[in-house]
């Protein structure tokens, strides 16, 4: 399978409207990365935000990759960034077709579960390491807890690079983590209260397919 690893950091905070949605209509995107490989990172972005211009160099380059038989990939992709760049870049047929065709382990495990699971506890279940906590600051300091709600604003005060470092393991350890659903025929995990959880997935299925769930 051909994935191509997709996610978004932004340059304004998520309220906490109800209707997220609506809301990722006034949202600003700050920084873009793709990889198939875990390694070769491409980044799209622009200060203090990415451009409209931007993005739609973005979805245009995802639509070449899709052309040659890769299928955006994330943990959350379709219920947030690629629905937040449809409606930035105004591409919305485009985003429509990447969004149907993608592979979102997570909307598989919220269709058949019921809930959300985030991306570390997917990790940690799969006996990987997590997301990117570390990243270094302009002055030389290290911060130890990083996390996406901490972007927004070290991206509008120019913590270009941590914000980068952080975002590249959110492309790179999901690519890691299809590998271990693959092999282990699911998604594993452990509850809060420390109950061995799992869900059963025979394959990554793209995302129309789930709607019939």
């Amino acid at each position: 399978m051909n994935l191509l690893s997709f996610d978004i950091e932004i340059a304004d905070e998520l309220s906490d409207n109800p209707d997220k949605n609506e809301e990722l209509k006034h949202i600003r995107p700050s920084v873009a990365a793709l990889t198939t490989d875990g390694v070769n990172i491409e980044y799209f972005y622009d200060v203090p935000f990415m451009t409209v211009d931007t993005a739609k160099n973005l979805v245009t380059r995802m639509m070449i990759y899709y052309e040659k038989g890769f299928r955006v990939y994330g943990w959350n992709i379709v219920s947030f960034d690629l629905r937040l760049m449809a409606y930035y870049s105004g591409m919305l047929e485009e985003c429509g077709k990447l969004a149907l065709e993608s592979i979102d382990p997570m909307m598989q495990l919220t269709f058949n579960k019921g809930y959300y699971l985030g991306l570390d506890t997917a990790l940690i279940g799969a006996g990987l390491e997590t997301k990117t906590h570390k990243v270094f600051l302009n002055d030389g300091s290290e911060m130890i807890d990083m996390g996406g709600k901490k972007a927004p604003q070290m991206w509008r005060d120019g913590e270009i690079e941590a914000v980068k470092t952080y975002l590249a393991g959110d492309v790179i350890q999901p690519l890691k983590l299809a590998d271990a659903i693959l092999q282990n025929h699911g998604i594993k995990w452990f509850s809060k209260t420390q109950k061995p959880m799992s869900l059963y997935l025979y394959q990554l299925e793209p995302s129309y397919k789930l709607f019939s769930i």
